[in-house]
């Protein structure tokens, strides 16, 4: 006897009878769909009327449920046929595309992973992975966005990006993503080559506040965790002559004027090894955490976990700065 709407119908029933199916059987349930004929189904899937009703009804039995309604003019689906063939329409679309999705791979022509860091992370992630993936024997495309943390925490949460390396922080952890730890890093405050404060050993936040600051926008965590470190020192926030997150705006701004920034520990080591004339400043923003990681919804497909194991994989002292390893 099937159960309607006013009976009870669990979820480990349904399960277990929806494990049974094959794509056979998904085929078969499509087609009936499209053509609402016993007779004209039966001829497509090269089986029996009374076969095919037999099936039909077993399924339906095991699922406790009536998935189509038969009269002698027409089969129709009922509410719950409506929604199990929604299912079965994304099931059958997706496995058309397997075959397509691994010549891709095979080839180096398929969608491009999707990655979004936070300003200035992509130079210390995006060469390391692509060299790890060559050396994986995997010809798999990133495609590279930088934005703040909330903007690309919903891009990632909705799955229009697929990876999202940011630092460790509670919002992150709590979003219900799955998380890999890649690295510590932490955030310092830098000068330029002439500027007055590289030349002592000691500085506060005092200090740091009589000269103009190269600051990331408002409203962004590191903004809001610049002004937290000079209001827990009790000094009021510096002036401001530019907001931006680029380092190298930053850099070459400071190269001239007596200004600071912060940019994170590995990229000033990346600068200083490159020659470029940047000091680090005895000072750091201790509410970002140091841990950085990768985010992404889970389950993983195939091209992402591969790109996620290539970002375990990278050999990040080459910033000079230990990872997890």
């Amino acid at each position: 006897m099937l159960v309607h709407a006013s009976g009870a119908i669990t979820g480990a029933i349904v399960e277990q009878a929806l494990r049974k199916l094959r794509l056979r059987d998904l085929e078969t349930l499509r087609i009936l769909d499209k053509t609402r004929s016993f007779a004209r189904t039966s001829e497509a899937v090269a089986l029996s009327q009374p076969a095919l009703s037999k099936w039909l009804r077993e399924l339906e039995s095991a699922l406790g449920i009536a998935l189509f309604e038969r009269t002698t003019r027409r089969v129709a689906p009922t509410a719950y046929g409506e929604a199990l063939l929604e299912f079965v329409g994304r099931v059958l679309a997706e496995m058309q595309n397997v075959g397509p999705t691994l010549e891709a791979l095979r080839t180096g022509t398929g969608r491009p992973v999707s990655l979004g860091c936070l300003p200035n992370m992509a130079q210390l992630i995006v060469p390391g992975t692509l060299g790890r993936l060559v050396e994986n024997g995997h010809s798999i495309r990133l495609n590279v966005q930088e934005g703040s943390f909330t903007s690309l925490l919903t891009q990632v949460e909705r799955r229009e990006l697929d990876v999202l390396v940011c630092h460790q922080n509670a919002t992150v952890l709590s979003s219900g993503l799955e998380v890999v730890p890649l690295y510590r890093d932490e955030i310092s405050v830098v000068c330029g080559p002439k500027h007055p404060l590289m030349r002592r050993k000691t500085v506060t936040w005092q200090d740091a506040a009589e000269f103009p600051w190269i600051a990331p926008p408002s409203g962004t965590a590191f903004r809001n965790a610049l002004n937290r470190e000079f209001a827990e020192a009790g000094v009021a926030p510096p002036r401001v002559m530019l907001e931006t997150l680029s380092k190298e705006t930053s850099a070459l701004i400071a190269q001239r004027l007596p200004c600071l920034y912060i940019t994170s520990f590995k990229n000033w080591r990346l600068a200083d090894r490159r020659g470029e004339k940047v000091h680090r400043l005895p000072l750091r923003i201790t509410t970002i955490p140091e841990a950085v990681c990768a985010a992404f919804c889970k389950p993983a497909g195939f091209s992402v976990g591969a790109v996620i194991e290539a970002m375990k994989q990278i050999d990040f002292e080459v910033a000079g700065v230990s990872g997890y390893g």
